[in-house]
């Protein structure tokens, strides 16, 4: 399993895992990434990224998320322009993402609860476009997306669920933008609220 050298699992296991400290929130000791995030107790199993893996392949997954991090309300997750390094499971509290439009403008693309996955707008272009901001006091796994690859090569049920959740997203963003282009400000916050 993770007995080879030239298997991207051993490489998950050489790797130091220290997810970086947003730049613009206060560095104190609370906001550096805590170590012991665990899929295999978390209670958001069932419904975060190791819902379809069986047991052997949650303990892989945990040599991944290593880490989590307290992100406090008003505080920034992530900003629009930072370098895409990983993407983020939702533990506990909640977040929205926010695009800034060139004339200061601000319009909110999505709301994040626990169970839900974020950050995946760096991938194509390794930098996020929006900004992540906490809504209430949240925790969040760390998960470096250059480890999840690499074990995703080899765990296809891992590789499946993270293709279901980037076509979540593409689906999210569509849904999103027919809110925003055609119901009025009531209509969008009724259907926010259902």
């Amino acid at each position: 399993m993770f007995g080879t050298s030239d298997s991207p699992s051993a490489d998950l296991e050489q790797h130091a895992i220290s997810a970086p400290l947003d730049r613009h929130a206060n560095l104190s000791t609370e906001n550096a990434p805590k170590p012991g995030a665990q899929c295999s107790t978390c209670m958001l199993r069932h419904i975060c990224m190791a819902s379809n893996l069986d047991e052997t392949d949650v303990v892989r997954l945990n040599s991944v998320v290593r880490n989590w991090k307290m992100v406090r309300q008003g505080q920034a997750l992530y900003r629009a322009g930072d370098p895409f390094q990983s993407i983020y499971a939702l533990r506990s509290g909640s977040i929205k993402t926010v695009l800034s439009h060139p004339s200061g403008r601000e319009c909110v693309s999505g709301f994040f609860l626990p169970g839900e996955t974020l950050g995946l707008d760096g991938i194509s272009t390794e930098v996020h476009t929006c900004d992540a901001i906490a809504l209430e006091d949240s925790a969040v796994c760390v998960i470096p997306f250059h480890l999840l690859e690499a074990l995703c090569r080899e765990v296809k049920s891992l590789q499946q669920q993270v293709h279901k959740m980037m076509s979540a997203e593409i689906v999210r963003e569509t849904g999103q933008m027919m809110l925003l282009g055609n119901l009025t400000a009531e209509q969008r916050v009724a259907a926010f609220l259902l």
